[in-house]
């Protein structure tokens, strides 16, 4: 699995993989985004059951 950047801020349009998670809503700007990503990660919290196959 590739997790893409475009992907994880929510600005692709079109079907998301399963695996993708909108980090943008939570971090509320790109930098704020991409924090979000690396807590959740290191925090066990993603990928969460919902985001994997």
């Amino acid at each position: 699995q590739v997790l893409v950047l475009y992907d994880m801020l929510g600005i692709t349009q079109g079907r998301l993989p399963r695996f993708v998670k909108d980090f943008m809503s939570e971090g509320g700007s790109i930098p704020g985004a991409i924090m979000a990503y690396v807590d959740a990660v290191r925090d066990g919290r993603y990928p969460a059951p919902e985001h994997t196959y």
